[in-house]
């Protein structure tokens, strides 16, 4: 496949079905967070699209010129679905929906932060199918970029378990999509969902067509989802050492300059070598400001910066797909950010401290662990050196 340099008729497509707003919690149901406190409603609500996409009418992106719909009601196929899922775990989920409330609500129990009502199969498989719906719209030519606004999420669900609010993961069959369908080489998924992706680092960890890359809160496996795998020393294996870049924040608050920092001294410097095709953004917004379930401080501009950064590369097919994020105010804020990033609007000023030292640690070490891969970061292989850049960086 030969993608040459043109400029699609649309600059951004939106995907966005209100059907989505279905999967709801049973009132049965409640959520306790990390910290031990219970939040009602559930946090994984359907407001979470529906403000979304208010905030961005409101804004004037919906019916702006170069901005189109994606036609609402894909469903994710079986094929699509077994693109990095199990059949067997297909099977279970379908024959779930074949459940009363009260036997939904027992087997529910049985995963990890998970709920189920009679939409919520159904839902899981209209929003796999709007991401790929807006990759298809993207790889085509058809439009520059893409949003979906889409829920339930995706990045916890593992090939053949739910987990952490999600069914079917969204992205990595969307980059698995790319490769398998579209015949990709290179495909850049960057989470910055404050949760590790642990489902998609699984999907890819041995697969050198796929780079993921995430920074995410860690807490020395002390933070969701508590697994060693999320450090920054799980860089891949076999030929795909190095496709696995993990930025673990550790017992600080994160803010716009620990984002930063890590953006210039990691993601962007790999991103260029790797020159992704596409670059999917598995883009949970809560590490922002006002979040109830972390306390981080990532301004929505912030967002839009990132968003911008990476929209330099693979001609602009960047695709943010939604993933977490539950304060209403902030992630409505962030994803008009990233759209407006998508469009090439100027973005608001971010004002910068001094990245924390905890900080300044993770990056060091994931810099040194993946020196070894990657031609951009050798220089930094001397602690001493590495020293000296982070100053530089952090002012």
């Amino acid at each position: 496949h030969q993608f040459t340099m043109s400029c699609p008729p649309a600059r951004l497509c939106l995907m966005y079905d209100e059907e989505m707003e279905e999967h709801c919690a049973p009132e049965s149901v409640t959520y306790k967070s990390h910290n031990g406190i219970t939040i009602v409603p559930h946090p994984e609500c359907p407001e979470r699209i529906s403000r979304i996409w208010e905030a961005l009418e409101e804004a004037g992106v919906v019916c702006r010129e170069g901005v189109m719909r994606v036609e609402n009601g894909r469903l994710l196929t079986k094929d699509e679905f077994l693109l990095v899922h199990d059949e067997e775990y297909w099977i279970r989920l379908m024959d779930s929906q074949q459940l009363n409330q009260e036997k939904r609500d027992i087997l529910a129990k049985t995963f990890n932060s998970i709920y189920l009502n009679s939409s919520s199969i159904k839902c899981g498989l209209l929003a796999a199918g709007g991401v790929l719906s807006c990759i298809d719209q993207v790889m085509s030519g058809t439009s520059r970029a893409g949003l979906a606004v889409v829920r339930p999420p995706g990045h916890h669900a593992e090939s053949d378990t739910p987990s952490g609010f999600c069914f079917i993961n969204n992205v990595g069959i969307a980059a698995q999509y790319a490769v398998t369908q579209l015949g990709l080489d290179r495909v850049l998924v960057l989470d910055w969902d404050v949760h590790h992706g642990n489902g998609t680092q699984h999907m890819f960890y041995n697969n050198s067509k796929v780079l993921y890359m995430s920074l995410h809160r860690y807490d020395d496996a002390a933070f969701f989802p508590q697994s060693k795998d999320a450090n920054y020393d799980m860089v891949g294996e076999g030929s795909a050492k190095g496709f696995n870049v993990n930025i673990p924040w550790n017992f600080a608050t994160m803010g716009d300059p620990e984002y930063l920092l890590a953006f210039q001294s990691i993601v962007m410097p790999i991103a260029y070598e790797f020159q992704p095709q596409l670059i999917l953004i598995s883009a949970g917004f809560d590490a922002a400001a006002g979040d109830p379930l972390v306390g981080y401080q990532v301004t929505p501009p912030m967002y839009g910066h990132m968003t911008h950064h990476l929209s330099a590369l693979a001609e602009g097919r960047v695709v943010v797909a939604l993933e977490g994020g539950y304060n209403l105010t902030s992630i409505s804020k962030c994803a008009t950010h990233c759209a407006r990033a998508l469009l090439g609007d100027p973005l608001p000023s971010i004002e910068l401290n001094q990245a924390n030292g905890s900080a300044v640690k993770t990056v060091r070490d994931v810099v040194e662990s993946q020196s070894e891969y990657w031609k951009c970061l050798m220089p930094h292989q001397k602690s001493s050196t590495m020293d000296e850049h982070l100053e530089q960086l952090n002012i």
